[in-house]
């Protein structure tokens, strides 16, 4: 009701006293006359209308049935025996009467074809034995069973990380014409010697170097030394190695993005005794890290050898084909595009270590979109 204002000149005194009273009656009168009203809302009628209403509705309380449950099924009627007998429908229903979220599977394995199984929460389950019956009994499939199956949630947070992926791919192997890959003469001779003495070849490090004025478009210099102490920029161990047929081998390299900051146009694999087995010259790469809020690059490199009996004499027993990366699986297999968030993330909300930071999601991901290049380099030779 509007509030009855007076004049400013007669809100004072007897006239002011008048006002209130007649706001204090007509606030009374449409009181009067809204509970009819009143009466036919679910939400706000006695329960002897409610009574009437639920009847008119062919719903019946059963004992022990809470009121503002009793409410709800009542003020749904309609509604939930239109939506009676579908999935969707019962889906619907459990939701709208606070029961939550259920999962219903039909013609399941191992089961009658009558059967439908209903997968809820313990919790839910404990709390709804009588509603769930009643439910069922009234908005279930006709001529179908239904069975319970207990299930547990679990909330998991999810971190999402943007990420870039190059992939590059070199083969080596020695022959006379000229390649800007190869394994080198030491390299030939260490092979040689390690097969007459039938002694396995341990192959276990990558050198990266810059070496100014490198053409990396010239032939490899089958003599090559190692580079000047000066030039070498990282010496790390081969992260994979397996083989690809009895005469190829492969090397890999995995450069994450905590792997940084450098240039690199010289790619070594040496072997155990420091010879320098295989050598790649490339064109300039930058190895970026992740940091200060700029996203770095993961590289992975990948060195093959052509040599005959090559898999015999490294003693390559895992083939290469069961973890080398293919292009379709880069965004799944690249570490870091979406992990588990630590308890400290899931707490905060949010991580700092993201880049840039983003805000932790619960629960589920309706959609998960990241930045992800993979590229080969094939300098692939034909075999002589």
């Amino acid at each position: 009701m509007r509030k009855l204002n007076l004049p400013v000149w007669l809100n004072r005194g007897q006239a002011k006293a008048i006002a209130e009273l007649l706001q204090v009656w007509w606030l009374k009168v449409e009181g009067w006359l809204g509970a009819p009203l009143l009466q036919i809302d679910p939400d706000t009628c006695t329960l002897g209308a409610l009574d009437l209403i639920a009847d008119s509705r062919n719903v019946k309380r059963f004992i022990g049935e809470p009121e503002s449950l009793y409410r709800l099924r009542v003020k749904h009627a309609f509604i939930n025996a239109k939506d009676a007998g579908s999935v969707a429908g019962i889906k619907r229903i459990f939701e709208r009467l606070g029961i939550g979220y259920v999962e219903v599977l039909e013609r399941q394995p191992d089961k009658d074809w009558d059967v439908i199984i209903l997968q809820l929460s313990n919790a839910q389950l404990s709390g709804n034995q009588a509603l769930l019956k009643l439910l069922l009994t009234k908005y279930g499939r006709t001529c179908r069973r239904y069975e319970f199956n207990g299930i547990v949630s679990t909330k998991v947070g999810i971190s999402a990380h943007l990420f870039n992926i190059e992939r590059k791919f070199y083969r080596a192997q020695y022959e006379a014409t000229m390649s800007t890959q190869a394994i080198t003469n030491a390299g030939r001779a260490l092979f040689a010697s390690r097969q007459a003495a039938n002694q396995p070849l341990n192959v276990d490090r990558f050198m990266l170097a810059n070496i100014s004025g490198l053409d990396h478009t010239a032939p490899v210099n089958l003599d090559e030394p190692l580079p000047a102490a000066q030039d070498q920029v990282r010496t790390l161990a081969v992260t994979k190695a397996g083989y690809i047929s009895p005469d190829e081998v492969v090397y890999s390299l995995y450069l994450p993005s905590s792997e940084g900051n450098y240039t690199y146009n010289w790619l070594g694999l040496l072997a155990s005794d420091n010879t320098l087995v295989a050598v790649a010259y490339l064109a300039p790469i930058n190895k970026e890290k992740t940091a200060n809020g700029s996203v770095g690059n993961t590289l992975n490199e990948n060195l093959m050898l052509a040599y005959t009996d090559a898999q015999a004499i490294t003693s390559l027993a895992v083939d290469a084909s069961t973890w080398q990366w293919q292009f379709d699986e880069a965004s799944t297999l690249a570490p870091g595009l979406a992990e588990l968030a630590t308890p400290e993330e899931m707490s905060t909300g949010s991580s700092p270590t993201l880049v840039p930071p983003v805000a932790v999601v619960f629960d589920h991901v309706s959609s998960a979109i990241s930045s992800a290049t993979a590229t080969l380099v094939d300098r692939s030779l034909t075999h002589p």
